[in-house]
């Protein structure tokens, strides 16, 4: 549980970082949002372990990620992105705003197990 919360935190951390540079905040993006779902995967072996209120947490992240996944590589077409508004919306502050809900999630964790 250790290893998630530290990488978790320096990932995050490096994405905000690299975010005083667009492209490198999008790729550290990238890479968080992939940890991030291997992480949710390994908490799901342990997923009967935890307490309700973090199963209900992992469920809510699973839902919206399972949406915004779905959203952003489904057939709709990107004429969307063509405002900015949306694009920052869509690219940068949605991701962003779930890796914080699943920080938060790893966070909770790290108070009760260890």
């Amino acid at each position: 549980m250790r290893f998630i919360y530290y990488t978790n935190n320096i990932v995050l951390a490096l994405t905000v970082l690299g975010y005083s540079f667009i492209l490198p905040g999008m790729f550290m993006q990238f890479i968080l949002g992939i940890l991030q779902v291997l992480f949710f995967i390994v908490l799901l072996f342990n997923y009967n372990k935890f307490s309700e209120r973090i199963q209900k947490h992992l469920q809510s992240y699973a839902i919206i990620t399972g949406i915004t996944l779905l959203v952003l590589f489904s057939n709709i077409g990107f004429e969307f992105l063509s405002d900015s508004t949306t694009w920052f919306l869509t690219t940068i502050l949605i991701p962003m705003a779930i890796a914080g809900y699943f920080t938060y999630i790893i966070a909770e964790l790290q108070k009760r197990v260890l």
